[in-house]
């Protein structure tokens, strides 16, 4: 059985692939979060919360969705860093069959390149961090960056690109 390893995969968007995962493949899922209340929305056997991905001993797809909202740039550089250490220290006890980044279709949008860093927003030095850390720190895995667009309710600017 193929096993999907969810970064932050308690918060909305993980625990909608959750659903999906579980209603369309045969996949185990264990998603690491820092948010143990959440594993009472996940009742499945297929299912395991664990707080952090060092504790996997498994070897499994790992998809990052994980997002640190602070203004403090220097906070979100080491946690950042923090967590990608971790997932470099799975990587080479257990080893990552793919790996895949979320990140922001806004960065594109403002001509930063995969592995630069933006000072734009906090949000958009998070994003550019992590995709920056997961070519420096994450080796002899398969890496995808996705770079998905930000939907943001009826007023979002991004609609009308899409719709």
């Amino acid at each position: 059985m193929k096993t999907i390893i969810l970064i932050g995969g308690a918060g909305y968007l993980g625990l909608h692939l959750t659903d999906y995962l579980l209603k369309n493949t045969d996949y185990s899922i264990i998603i690491i979060s820092r948010n143990q209340s959440k594993r009472l929305l996940v009742r499945d056997q297929r299912v395991t919360f664990l707080n952090c991905i060092t504790d996997v001993k498994v070897k499994g797809t790992v998809i990052n969705l994980a997002f640190e909202n602070s203004a403090n740039y220097t906070s979100l550089r080491n946690s950042n860093s923090n967590l990608f250490n971790r997932i470099k220290s799975y990587n080479e006890a257990v080893g990552i069959q793919y790996f895949i980044q979320l990140s922001t279709v806004a960065l594109s949008e403002i001509n930063i390149k995969y592995g630069k860093q933006s000072n734009v927003n906090p949000y958009l030095y998070c994003k550019s961090w992590q995709e920056k850390l997961s070519f420096k720190l994450i080796k002899n895995s398969k890496i995808c960056i996705v770079r998905a667009g930000n939907i943001l309710g009826n007023d979002s600017p991004w609609i009308a690109k899409i719709g």
